[in-house]
């Protein structure tokens, strides 16, 4: 995707924006807040992320923009509050422009107006186009939520065939962590060309290992219960790393709440077999 910033000439670019930087975790905007600047990062990722409770103490990620891409776009076209809220993701640098001022520029030079537009039309289809994929895969593997699973086991292996009709270009490799022996069982592996030989107990949480591969570590009790690891065929663009990960941070929260569920319930359908064989004596 093209550069916002590149369709500037560098003396309108100190005459219309404000360089501005941010601290890892800080705060940008805020949902509901009064919208006038857009902002186009320089140096960083910014995540963007909706409140999911009335005390705004929970969030989900929406999008991670990255250099060259902006947010806020809207600001400078209507007079609407904040949808959601921008928080720095690590230490980020943002070019700043008030809706007057984005509105005098454009009056400057009105054949930039087109360009301008041309971009953030393709920008926010294509963001559209990645929510409404997850959005696809939040309600398919959400379905896997309903049904009883004999164990963790079962469980990871469906969420794995569920997940892979969106991930076709990837292999995707599913372990379980076995506390009897203290090793991880390989649970399913959809294209063993591209096995990744990476030993799940190496990774303490979910990262990106490298730009083709992602570690899902999900725990239970404060211990990695199971492991999925995601390799692309192919080497991914910054961009394409922060649309995954999004879509990676979702499938996280569902899988988690998955594998409580039919651990709960195994021990629970345990439980009753144990006092019913007591009742027996």
């Amino acid at each position: 995707m093209e550069n916002l910033l590149n369709l500037f000439s560098d003396d309108e670019v100190k005459k219309y924006f404000i360089l501005k930087n941010y601290q890892e975790n800080e705060i940008i905007f805020d949902e509901d807040e009064d919208s006038h600047t857009l902002y186009i990062v320089s140096d960083g990722d910014v995540v963007i992320e909706k409140a999911t409770n009335r005390e705004k103490t929970e969030f989900k990620d929406l999008a991670i923009i990255s250099r060259g891409s902006f947010l806020g776009e809207m600001a400078v076209f209507e007079n609407s509050k904040r949808t959601a809220r921008a928080r720095a993701l690590n230490n980020v640098s943002l070019f700043e422009i008030t809706k007057e001022d984005f509105l005098g520029l454009i009056k400057s030079n009105p054949e930039m107006l087109a360009r301008i537009l041309i971009l953030i039309i393709k920008t926010l289809s294509s963001r559209i186009a990645h929510t409404s994929e997850e959005l696809t895969l939040l309600y398919d593997i959400s379905k896997e939520l309903s049904e009883e699973h004999r164990d963790e086991k079962e469980f990871i292996s469906s969420v794995i065939d569920e997940i892979s009709l969106y991930f076709p270009e990837w292999d995707i490799e599913g372990y379980y962590y076995n506390p009897y022996n203290e090793e991880f069982e390989k649970i399913k592996e959809l294209d063993d060309k591209l096995n990744a030989k990476i030993n799940p107990g190496g990774y303490s949480s979910s990262r990106w290992i490298d730009n083709r591969t992602y570690i899902m570590q999900i725990k239970m009790k404060e211990k990695i219960a199971a492991s999925l690891i995601f390799i692309s065929k192919k080497e991914l663009l910054k961009n394409e790393i922060n649309d995954f990960t999004t879509i990676f941070n979702t499938i996280f929260h569902i899988v988690s709440n998955g594998i409580e569920k039919t651990r709960n319930n195994r021990e629970a359908y345990l439980l009753a077999k144990l006092r019913q064989k007591k009742g027996e004596l």
